[in-house]
């Protein structure tokens, strides 16, 4: 009978270390994500995602270093990091092969990133105006020549007073705490992210 109580205990005991490793296992995993994402890193980002799942849209980050040579990647970085100020895991459920991370996440909010639009076109706008007035003869040339090159130099050459409008202007948003739900899955004994919302 002893013989049992301690073949039962230590079985449990077992099974207690193990769902303990599970889920630092998990944490690290969302934690690393967390930490990757909030410097603006997108690819490394997508290699903790599962291969059957949608990582990161990349096309914000792509289409930001299409128009702006320089600058591009710190301002990518600084939103990012500005939408994940302080993140918390809150819980963390395992079951076989599937895990649910509950996770508080304080930063601004990616919808709030689109009213920030009008006020930096505006300001923009006027920017363009003051450089074209500014360099209107080289530029006409330089329209007449090749109007892809000439767009693609006033873009550079405005780049850095682009940034420093939204800059400033994300700056000026307000901060909140939303929950989000990180489901992850054991992929060849390797937790992988397959969902994030």
């Amino acid at each position: 009978m002893n013989i049992k109580k301690l073949v039962i205990c230590l079985v449990s005991c077992l099974l207690l270390v193990g769902c303990t490793h599970e889920k630092e296992a998990v944490q690290q995993v969302v934690e690393s994500y967390y930490e990757i994402v909030s410097t603006g890193d997108m690819e490394k980002a997508n290699t903790m995602y599962a291969s059957s799942a949608i990582g990161l849209d990349e096309d914000f980050q792509k289409q930001m270093e299409a128009i702006f040579q320089k600058d591009s990647q710190a301002f990518v970085k600084k939103v990012i990091s500005s939408m994940y100020q302080e993140v918390d895991i809150e819980s963390i459920q395992i079951q076989g092969k599937k895990a649910s991370v509950q996770v508080k996440v304080t930063g601004i909010l990616p919808d709030s990133l689109d009213s920030i639009d009008e006020a930096a076109m505006e300001q923009i706008e006027d920017l363009v105006d003051a450089y074209l007035a500014e360099h209107e003869g080289r530029m006409t040339v330089l329209m007449m020549k090749d109007p892809q090159l000439a767009t693609e130099k006033m873009m550079d050459d405005l780049s850095e007073d682009v940034f420093e409008i939204y800059n400033h202007l994300i700056d000026g948003l307000d901060v909140s705490t939303s929950n989000l739900t990180v489901q992850l899955e054991k992929v060849e004994d390797e937790w992988k992210i397959v969902e994030s919302n």
